[in-house]
């Protein structure tokens, strides 16, 4: 009776020992699957990684090359404005008082204008137009080099009358 007692706890023993093999294999098939799953993981990871900084480093560039070119285009359109459509000038004395004043800024406008009276208008005076006795010849003559700001009293076809 001992004997089979023996057997049958060695049995008992073999079979557990079977059983522990088959899950000592279970458990490394386990791991060598999760080990190269955690490594195909981290090499997406590193792919995904490299084309986001890559995607951010040309973002980045793409957003610095719109920023200057929104900034050169706006220069571009405010010079063609002030060149060719309203133009900043400051005041220079003080004869248009009290109207304007002294250092005041304007912006004139240089397209589509026909002055009446009354309006203001901006001369250039850089050469300067003076009629001789006869009335009919004109001596024309180094201006006085700077604009000039005065009231329209007067257009084409009317008389000023000056008294002294």
């Amino acid at each position: 009776m001992d004997e089979n007692m023996n057997i049958g706890n060695t049995e008992n023993i073999n079979e557990a020992a079977e059983t522990v093999t088959e899950t000592a294999e279970t458990v490394k098939e386990t791991v060598e699957n999760t080990s190269e799953e955690i490594k195909e993981t981290a090499e997406n990871t590193a792919d995904k990684d490299n084309k986001e900084g890559e995607e951010e480093k040309s973002s980045f560039f793409s957003d610095v090359l719109e920023i200057t070119e929104s900034v050169f285009m706006s220069i571009f359109v405010v010079l063609l404005i002030f060149t060719f459509v309203a133009r900043p000038v400051t005041v220079d004395g003080l004869s248009m008082y009290p109207t304007l004043e002294d250092d005041d800024k304007l912006i004139m406008n240089s397209l589509f204008c026909s002055p009446d009276v009354g309006d203001i208008v901006i001369i250039d005076n850089q050469n300067g137009h003076t009629f001789e006795a006869d009335g009919e010849s004109i001596f024309e003559s180094t201006g006085l080099q700077k604009r000039i700001i005065k009231r329209v009293i007067a257009t084409e076809g009317q008389t000023v009358d000056i008294d002294f």
